[in-house]
């Protein structure tokens, strides 16, 4: 019965998300990989790495694209049915807790995770990523870890920076098996073997300074992670302002992982999540301190917030005071009604400037509607550029030229502008009649008067 009902939830979550798929604007990062890894013969995947470039993620989506045409469901496809199996395997790994109460409070936060809803519609690696970890879990608790290795290996070519969660998980299951080297054997082995032929043929171009976006400190991390979970909406909510965010910063999430690694009993498998977490951030840790590479930003840090949250179900669910367990379930309780607050179907949080874009090339097409091949020149600013070049192919409008990066944007000589600031500060010194102008996005469709 629980069972079908985890799958009842998952359905709704996808029918959700599949609506925001439909509906929303494709943005900024996804329509780059469209022009730059997607759009083009099938070595295009293989080009020069870029981070953008989430490789099985690429693939999947273009497979997608060859069969459906192009549109954002189809870039988004994979993500989707991704989101719907992240939620399945959350619940198949908390089935290991003896509280209905805990399991399902779990299930639902993590159902209900602004960040989490977007990555589970967004055509970027993170949420595939995710799902192929939850099952590596919940297939190592079982001890199935063949199995649990190659789904490690397709999570690291879904999304490059699961490789910390990957690796905390492979080396704590191996801690914890009576049979370490045959454990570590059967995770690692089929990992590297599926990480290799998926995505060595992209990476063999990668350097280091390819791995460009990150935060100097763990605590700027930490605090991106707790402002996407509580305010990834424009309506905060109850839980309002930069002071909850800081409570929840400096107070809470330090005091939750304390109370996990003391709660969490030291038997396999109940151990296993919080391990996970554990090593994942002293992975982290090393590869800044030794290595100086960057500490992950929110949305390529999601695996974070998920261990963090199962990990904190398994602890409550092992605590033995009843007053313990209540005050644990009262605030995952609260994080819901907030998350709740933050469900919306406009834009992504981090690419709200684009929640717009394709109302603006929609405008454009009608005006072009009945004009030459590529008669029509548009000045954009480089944040709108590839949302624009994507919609000229997706809508499709032969009547617009390639829209090209400019920055800054150009002023002069287009027949239309698409802006955003700090652009639109020269809007009144060029002499450009506004069309359209978006309230929450700042976009702005201007033409020559």
């Amino acid at each position: 019965m629980e069972r079908n009902l985890a799958v009842a939830l998952a359905l709704a979550r996808l029918i959700f998300c599949g609506y925001r798929a439909v509906h929303q604007s494709i943005v900024i990062d996804e329509a780059y990989t469209y022009l730059r890894f997607i759009r083009g013969p099938w070595s295009v995947v293989y080009s020069p790495y870029d981070a953008n470039n989430h490789v099985l993620n690429t693939i999947l989506a273009k497979l997608c694209i060859q069969f459906l045409g192009l549109s954002e469901f189809a870039m988004r496809l994979p993500s989707l049915l991704s989101g719907f199996f992240l939620i399945l395997g959350i619940y198949f790994v908390l089935e290991l807790t003896t509280s209905r109460a805990i399991r399902w409070i779990a299930v639902f936060a993590l159902a209900l995770h602004p960040a989490l809803l977007d990555f589970s519609i967004a055509a970027r690696g993170y949420g595939t990523a995710l799902a192929f970890l939850i099952w590596a879990l919940y297939f190592s608790l079982r001890r199935r870890y063949a199995i649990a290795g190659v789904l490690l290996g397709l999570a690291f070519c879904a999304n490059l920076t699961t490789i910390f969660p990957a690796l905390a998980l492979i080396l704590a299951a191996t801690i914890l098996s009576t049979g370490r080297a045959s454990t570590l054997a059967s995770l690692f082995i089929p990992a590297a073997a599926v990480a290799f032929v998926i995505s060595y043929p992209a990476l063999r171009t990668a350097q280091k300074y390819h791995f460009y976006i990150g935060n100097p400190t763990l605590t700027s991390t930490v605090g991106e992670i707790v402002t996407d979970s509580l305010h990834g909406a424009p309506a905060l909510g109850f839980l309002a302002g930069a002071r909850a965010v800081h409570a929840a910063q400096f107070i809470f999430v330090p005091a939750i992982f304390a109370f996990i690694l003391i709660a969490t009993r030291r038997a396999f498998p109940a151990v296993l999540p919080a391990l996970t977490l554990a090593f994942t951030l002293l992975g982290l840790i090393a590869a800044h301190t030794f290595f100086g590479l960057n500490y992950p930003i929110g949305r390529t840090a999601l695996y974070l917030p998920l261990l963090f949250c199962i990990a904190w179900a398994i602890a409550s669910d092992n605590a033995r005071h009843p007053a313990l367990r209540g005050a644990n379930l009262l605030l995952a309780a609260l994080l819901i009604a907030q998350f709740t607050t933050q469900i919306q179907t406009e834009s992504f949080h981090p690419w709200v400037f684009d929640e717009d874009t394709r109302h603006v090339a929609e405008l454009l097409k009608q005006a072009c509607a009945g004009k030459p091949d590529q008669s029509i020149s548009i000045g954009a600013t480089w944040i709108h550029q590839p949302a624009l070049e994507f919609y000229r192919d997706a809508l499709p409008i032969p009547a617009l030229q390639p829209v090209v990066r400019q920055s800054p944007a150009e002023l002069l000589g287009h027949d239309f502008y698409v802006l955003n600031d700090p652009d639109t500060a020269a809007l009144p010194r060029a002499n450009l009649q506004i069309l359209f102008s978006g309230k929450s996005s700042g976009i702005v469709l201007a033409a020559s008067q």
